[in-house]
């Protein structure tokens, strides 16, 4: 099985680029992540399915890039570590 990640316009193989190269700007998606921050933000037009798609990356990567701007810098120093901060936050709201 191959695995692919999706920068910019442009399906590549998976080798260390995108999200690692550029944090900032990219976002590694994880299937259980993905899906807990869609239905815990109830994020309206964005449907997880497991088939990779360009669309659902760069709409999932803008829905992130629009909620970082609304939280402090230092919750979010990288993509990667805002989702795990959004799914932690999510899950802790979940059992109060």
């Amino acid at each position: 099985m191959k695995h692919y990640l999706y920068y910019e316009h442009r399906k590549i193989k998976r080798s260390g680029k995108g999200v690692y190269f550029y944090p900032e700007k990219e976002v590694y998606v994880k299937p259980t992540t993905a899906k807990g921050i869609i239905k815990h933000y109830e994020i309206e037009g964005l449907v997880y399915k497991p088939v990779p798609s360009f669309s659902f990356y760069k709409n999932f990567r803008e829905a992130i890039n629009i909620m970082k701007k609304e939280v402090s810098p230092a919750l979010s120093p990288s993509n990667p570590a805002f989702t795990g901060f959004l799914m932690m936050t999510g899950l802790v709201l979940r059992q109060t």
